[in-house]
This record gives structure tokens, sequence and C-alpha cells, in this order.
């Protein structure tokens, strides 16, 4: 599934791809987390934190 495929079945609140979204991303996100605040239970609110973010901004 494309990036834009999957970002349009997100804004129709689809379960799924969302899941997909976060785990097509989350390693990444969470080594960037990491390194900016050299601290693993801070780096997990990080990630949190921005995927709501990104869930609520998507439009």
């Amino acid at each position: 599934m494309t990036e834009k495929e999957l970002i349009e079945r997100c804004l129709r609140y689809d379960r799924i791809a969302q899941r997909m979204l976060y785990d097509r991303y989350k390693t990444a996100m969470y080594t960037l987390a990491y390194r900016i605040t050299g601290d693993f239970d801070e780096s997990n609110s990080v990630l949190q934190d921005t995927f709501l973010a990104v869930f609520k901004n998507l439009p």
C-alpha cells in the first residue's frame, strides 16, 4: 500500500490503516526521540504524543 493510500484510509478512521502507519514509522520515530531525550520512558511518551498529534492533524 502506498503512503498516500494509507493516509487516505487513516483519514476515514480506519483502525487497521492507523496501526499500519504506526508500525511503518514507530522505530524511526522512537530512535529519534531517544537520541533527543536520552531516556527510554520519555522517548515512549514522546512517541505516543507525536502519533496522537499526527492522527489529529492528518487533514
